[in-house]
């Protein structure tokens, strides 16, 4: 099940810019912060689009990331 925050951070991971700062830090500021994260990943490995955007990404560092999630960090670099 996706966070219902995960949806903002996809957006705004997506466009490379923080247009609400305010509205992305919320994201991970819950409790469930490792399950957003999760979620990004996730959706990144099925969606090229996002899976890009994490890479290049401007707003979002990806190393501690991946370093959170070994399982997630192993598809990631299979995928590159």
């Amino acid at each position: 099940m996706i966070p219902t925050r995960a949806p903002i951070a996809f957006a705004t991971v997506m466009c490379d810019r923080i247009a609400n700062e305010g509205a992305f830090n919320v994201c991970f500021e819950m409790l469930d912060e490792e399950e957003v994260i999760r979620a990004i990943l996730s959706r990144g490995l099925k969606n090229q689009r996002l899976h890009t955007a994490l890479e290049r990404s401007h707003i979002v560092d990806l190393t501690p990331w991946l370093l959170r999630f070994p399982d997630l960090a192993e598809a990631y670099r299979r995928c590159d």
